[in-house]
């Protein structure tokens, strides 16, 4: 995951706009902001990995799956062109949304918005707990879910 900010931003520039004959940018995709980017990008590093294909699931359930918990996560609108940003900065294998990550999601710690300017709300993880295997209790460090003893 890329640390510094302005690099990010610069990075980021380079995958939403092109340069114009006339020295300008047009856009070249839709996206919310580079905190969006940010913020789906913080949300899949904290993401296990996995070598082997995932299952082809119904495309448009697994679309909504990831979309839906960044969405909740982050309490912030993000759209599929952050995440895909986010996965190519990241370097992950695969075509959204089926990139290679385990289908056992890990629930990222709230620390990693907090370099991520502009993030407000505070979120529950009592409401977002079903739809997650781990828990990450501090950046890289994750606990089991899984309430059986």
């Amino acid at each position: 995951m890329i640390e510094d900010t302005d690099v990010l931003d610069s990075v980021i520039r380079d995958y939403l706009f092109e340069r114009t004959p006339s020295g300008g940018y047009k856009r070249k995709i839709v996206c919310s902001s580079p905190r969006g980017i940010r913020i789906c990008q913080a949300w899949l590093d904290a993401q296990e990995r996995t070598e082997e294909k995932q299952p082809k699931k119904s495309l448009e359930l697994a679309k909504r799956q990831i979309w839906d918990q960044i969405e909740r996560w982050s309490k912030q609108l993000v759209t599929t062109d952050d995440i895909k940003i986010a996965a190519k900065l990241l370097g992950l294998t695969g075509k959204f949304p089926m990139y290679n990550l385990s289908s056992k999601r890990t629930l990222p710690s709230l620390k990693r918005l907090e370099s991520i300017p502009d993030q407000r709300g505070d979120v529950l993880y009592a409401v977002l707990e079903n739809q997650y295997t781990y828990k990450e209790t501090d950046i890289g460090q994750r606990e089991s879910l899984n309430k059986e003893p």
